[in-house]
């Protein structure tokens, strides 16, 4: 069949997908999550803008803040807020967000100062840069406080795309998955994995780079402590974070021996 037709239309509505969000979930863009998972095509062009898009956010992290900015463009957002009703279909995507691409992209010509500003309100809040000690740190407490709401069945519900599990674990049946929205402040999903010993196990993924980090999972965990091991690895943009109650053993048990790590 051809899709010449009606390709270009999707390259607008792709444009609006916002990277690590659920938009793909929401019903006007029911549309083109069909499209994904029929053309493998359209869903590699799909994978490589939402990278495109991550590596922008990502150099805008980099942009140290002036002391005080914050604090002078929130005053002046408070000074002009208006309320406005918004109505998207898919022919108001295509002004919107190529506009929203194009000014991204445009950006990175401009001056320190208007640049330091669009990362101010891109990055309104953001964290503290992390290392591999602080992603092992954090995520043993988001852990220990994780309700693990019941997700959803991997084998009946696929996973985001943009937030694969693993191919360095283990092949388990009965994996769960659900939408974190705040791990590590940046949107993620957690793998819930089945526990030979009765014990939680989880896998947390998120697109964030995390320098120092080894590119496949460790053959011991990084943290043993109060009963729980976890290691955390990056792959591309992704970051992966296993956490097991449970011993180096019990942590080992769900890593593929097919894909040690590199020595």
């Amino acid at each position: 069949m051809d899709h010449t037709g009606r390709r270009q239309p999707m390259q607008d509505v792709m444009e609006s997908c916002r990277v690590g969000s659920d938009d793909l979930h929401d019903p006007r863009f029911a549309e083109l999550a069909a499209r994904l998972s029929a053309d493998a095509e359209l869903a590699g062009q799909f994978k490589r803008r939402q990278r495109a898009d991550a590596a922008i956010k990502a150099a805008f992290q980099e942009i140290a803040i002036p002391s005080g900015l914050v604090d002078r463009i929130a005053a002046r957002l408070a000074e002009s807020k208006a309320t406005a009703q918004t109505t998207f279909d898919s022919k108001a995507l295509r002004p919107v967000w190529i506009s929203r691409r194009r000014f991204l992209i445009g950006a990175a010509s401009l001056s320190a100062a208007a640049v330091l500003l669009l990362a101010t309100i891109v990055q309104l809040g953001r964290g503290h840069r992390e290392t591999p000690a602080s992603v092992l740190e954090e995520t043993m407490q988001f852990f220990t406080a994780d309700n693990r709401a019941e997700g959803e069945l991997a084998s009946r519900v696929p996973p985001p795309a943009e937030f694969p599990m693993s191919g360095d674990l283990i092949s388990l049946r009965g994996v769960h998955w659900r939408r974190v929205p705040r791990f590590l402040g940046s949107p993620g999903v957690a793998y819930d994995l089945p526990s030979a010993t009765g014990g939680r196990a989880t896998l947390y993924v998120s697109l964030k780079s995390v320098p120092g980090l080894p590119v496949v999972p460790p053959s011991n965990p990084d943290w043993g402590t109060g009963g729980s091991s976890a290691a955390a690895w990056q792959v591309g943009e992704t970051l992966y974070v296993l956490v097991v109650e449970g011993d180096a053993v019990v942590y080992r048990s769900y890593l593929d021996p097919s894909r040690g790590p590199l020595t």
